[in-house]
């Protein structure tokens, strides 16, 4: 399977396959070695102003741009202990996927930290569980604080755009679409959906990443489309629109509401959602304008 879906996959099969985040009793301490292991946690550690204490990160770690310079200690399925090692961590932060790790940091007696981001809920449980394990209390709070009030502002009532986003498919720009995996109710940009007052188009929750044919595109008769093109390489963002083409029948294709998200935080479960969700609603408002623009001309 190719990399985007592998890799939001194997994050929440991992979330799944442990018991739920619950409250930890953590007592407050000075980490000055830290290590992460996922792009979403480094992101977080930086956020809450650690990012002077943050000694390695993952492979996949590229934000912000002063990641990018930190030692590498591997990836999800290739972690380097030997850099763990010499690295001489005090703490290790990491997601609940990665508990083949927890003997070897038992073993060599490092402390470490377990979080989830299965959804926006966990995500932001997430910042206080690391804020009150590294004395950053208040920032985690302001964090939090900030997400759930961008979420909650600006509500309008429903009936919202029924919203199809697409985190992955083959063949972009062949000029058609035929199987795509797309973000179920599971996953947490059903919330992100939500707090920008768009309906995910899948109802069902059973499947956080489902693969769809283009039967099923159509009898869900999305009103926007939402193409995360962030690993799409010599493929432009005129061809990949092109391609929906080949479904005239979706009002989403009929009112051109295609969009495209080509940057990277789209996957990254972290502080960043605050940008994702910013994008949902500059979507929204184009589609909004759109249909105000449509009821004058049919007045």
């Amino acid at each position: 399977m190719r990399r985007l879906i592998f890799y939001i996959v194997f994050i929440f099969f991992g979330v799944l396959c442990c018991q739920e985040q619950k409250p930890q009793k953590i007592g407050q301490h000075s980490y000055h070695r830290i290590i992460s292991f996922a792009p979403s946690i480094t992101e977080t550690l930086f956020a809450l102003s650690l990012e002077k204490n943050v000694v390695g990160v993952t492979d996949f770690c590229n934000y912000p741009p002063e990641a990018k310079k930190l030692p590498k200690v591997g990836g999800y399925t290739n972690p380097n202990y030997e850099i763990i090692l010499r690295l001489k961590p005090d703490l290790v932060v990491l997601l609940k996927e990665h508990s083949s790790l927890f003997g070897f940091l038992q073993k060599n007696k490092i402390e470490y930290l377990c979080i989830d981001n299965q959804n926006i809920p966990s995500i932001l449980s997430s910042f206080k569980i690391i804020g009150q394990k590294c004395n950053r209390e208040k920032q985690a709070d302001s964090l939090d604080r900030l997400i759930r009030n961008e979420m909650t502002r600006d509500v309008i009532k429903q009936p919202w755009p029924k919203t199809l986003i697409c985190v992955d498919r083959e063949n972009r720009g062949n000029g058609k679409i035929s199987r795509i995996y797309i973000a179920a109710r599971r996953s947490f940009y059903n919330e992100l959906l939500s707090g920008a007052c768009m309906d995910n188009v899948w109802h069902d929750s059973t499947i956080t990443y489902p693969e769809v044919s283009s039967e099923g595109i159509i009898r869900m008769q999305p009103d926007i489309i939402i193409d995360f093109t962030m690993h799409v390489q010599q493929v432009s963002e005129q061809q990949i629109k092109l391609d929906w083409q080949s479904l005239p029948m979706l009002p989403a294709i009929k009112n051109n509401m295609i969009f495209c998200i080509s940057n990277d935080y789209a996957t990254v479960p972290g502080p960043r959602i605050l940008t994702i969700l910013q994008d949902f609603k500059k979507i929204n408002s184009a589609y909004y304008g759109m249909r105000k623009a449509t009821d004058c001309i049919l007045k």
